[in-house]
């Protein structure tokens, strides 16, 4: 019997080994997992920054260009 014990002692070491390392590679799946989420979170974050800014430059620039009237483009044209 003790011997039996000591066997299954061994088995129950090797089990939680196996667990640990389990667990350890599954938890580190997840955590490589999270970081690239986070990256691809910063690069939205970025590109919806860049997307605001550029909706409020655009306007203003095409409200500031020059778009000659149909008036004045006959008048460019007949010069």
């Amino acid at each position: 019997k003790e011997t039996s014990i000591e066997e299954l002692d061994r088995e129950l070491k090797k089990m939680k080994f196996a667990i640990s390392a389990g667990a350890k590679t599954a938890k580190k799946k997840l955590e490589e997992q999270r970081k690239e989420l986070e990256t691809q979170k910063q690069a939205l974050e970025k590109c919806r920054s860049a997307i605001s800014q550029m909706n409020d430059v655009f306007p203003a620039v095409i409200n500031n260009m020059h778009c000659p009237a149909v008036t004045e483009l006959d008048e460019v044209i007949s010069k």
